[in-house]
């Protein structure tokens, strides 16, 4: 196959990244979730991430993008073995921006129109903060003219 450098297409394969490496820089994952939790996500995040469009940001993208996906694998946990089908259906429902709340009643409101309306537009990304950081550095990375003949 011939890939033109202007086609924004990048290919190659990619430098060791460790899940030593990903809990160095991020201590906070260790022993939270089973070990191949992480390695899956790991093996997700080197299958999508080029270091030839990453570069210098590659392992620090590689690291948010990990983080990203094991905060909201965590999110999902629904109090282990023992939990409901209630509680797992509550536990992997989207969360959106909370607009009002209430005391008297118990009452609250959210928006999840803000990310599912914005496919187009890193939705999914903006539930953690690990993953807006993914996503503006791969937005910026990601800009850059593209010529198909």
């Amino acid at each position: 196959m011939f890939i033109t450098p202007a086609s924004n297409i990048k290919y190659g394969s990619n430098p060791p990244y460790s899940l030593t490496d990903f809990y160095n820089f991020y201590p906070q994952f260790t022993d939270k979730v089973p070990e191949i939790v992480a390695q899956s996500f790991l093996d997700y995040a080197n299958c999508c991430l080029q270091y030839r469009r990453y570069h210098g940001q590659w392992k620090i993208c590689m690291g948010l993008f990990i983080a990203h996906f094991l905060t909201l694998y965590l999110e999902t946990l629904a109090g282990g073995e023992n939990s409901s089908a209630d509680d797992v259906i509550s536990s992997a429902q989207a969360h959106g921006i909370i607009t009002s709340e209430s005391a008297g009643s118990v009452s609250y409101s959210q928006d999840t129109g803000a990310v599912t309306n914005d496919l187009d537009g890193w939705a999914q990304w903006k539930f953690t903060s690990y993953g807006t950081q993914f996503a503006s550095i791969a937005k910026l990375l990601g800009k850059g003219g593209m010529l198909i003949w």
